[in-house]
């Protein structure tokens, strides 16, 4: 599954070779589409980084899709010489490397779109704009898979934001954590909150690990410099956007402020859409955009704009 994902994806597997073992590349390449609920809580986030998350909402009253209870395998034998012919067409645009890719998607997402921004490419520079457009309304409007520690960090960055001393203890740091019972700590240990001993070794991923630290009162309990957050913070976590605040004696305030970006532009679906109908005529796609209109969107081959 996170081999495939990508043309040149490949396993390792030792195979005997006459009286010797020799390691065999098996090809493993296979685009798929997986449709479930929820599914960012059943697959690894491995899984999930190397797709494309589509959104998908129940259809209400006087909303009608196409039904698709089994395909006709004539029908698919005349798209698949669609597609191919597609291919042949347009070989050179489709190879890799040949879009410029935009530096604001992580590396693993322009692995992802690169095939996407190719074929709408292919169609013309309006649709290529536009798929850019999309993939970055995307990337802002879906939350990339995260493992437990990176939340951790997360939400350490988020406590820590308001605190003034330059250490802080792990009993006060955990008390940070599971006040707030949306971060979720504070039922982390079974429904227990999350200990000391399970909050160093989240932390020993990113080179953050307690310590004997001297407090304001002269105690000296274990805890954490806050500045040794400081290189986790940069190299694994988005930047906080940052507002500036006047303060009543006329200085000014740096405050960290969520960022946000507005889904209402074209989806990666109409892309998709616009490669499904070129390469065949009998297919109309009923999708929903990614903005907040409810609407349908329809897209029958006379109609489309390529």
């Amino acid at each position: 599954m996170n081999s495939g994902y990508e043309a040149r994806g490949a396993v390792l597997r030792t195979e005997q070779v006459g009286d010797k073992f020799e390691v065999v590349a098996y090809k493993v390449f296979g685009p798929k589409a997986l449709a479930g609920i929820a599914l960012d809580r059943h697959l690894p986030d491995a899984t999930l980084s190397r797709a494309i998350h589509v959104g998908m909402r129940r259809k209400v009253k006087g909303e009608s899709v196409s039904r698709l209870r089994s395909f006709d395998s004539a029908r698919a034998s005349n798209l698949r010489s669609r597609i191919k012919k597609f291919v042949f067409d347009n070989r050179e645009i489709l190879k890799p490397n040949m879009i410029e890719l935009p530096e604001t998607l992580s590396d693993r997402e322009q692995d992802n779109w690169d095939p996407l921004f190719s074929i709408a490419a292919s169609a013309c520079e309006n649709w290529l704009a536009r798929a850019k457009k999309a993939a970055l309304a995307i990337k802002g409007a879906t939350e990339e898979p995260q493992s437990l520690s990176n939340n951790l960090l997360h939400d350490v960055r988020e406590v820590l934001t308001d605190f003034n001393a330059d250490r802080i203890s792990t009993k006060d740091l955990l008390e940070l954590l599971t006040e707030d019972e949306d971060m979720a700590w504070v039922n982390y240990n079974r429904g227990n909150s999350l200990t000391a001993r399970q909050l160093a070794t989240l932390l020993k991923n990113y080179g953050v690990q307690p310590k004997t630290v001297r407090m304001p009162d002269g105690s000296t309990p274990k805890g954490y410099s806050v500045r040794d957050f400081d290189d986790a913070f940069t190299r694994y976590l988005k930047p906080l956007d940052v507002q500036v605040t006047e303060t009543g004696d006329g200085s000014a305030i740096d405050r960290p402020k969520a960022s946000s970006v507005s889904p209402d532009v074209l989806s990666m679906e109409r892309v998709s859409a616009m490669y499904i109908a070129k390469a065949s005529e009998e297919v109309v796609v009923d999708v929903h955009d990614f903005s907040s209109s409810s609407d349908s969107l329809n897209i029958p081959i006379e109609d489309a704009d390529f």
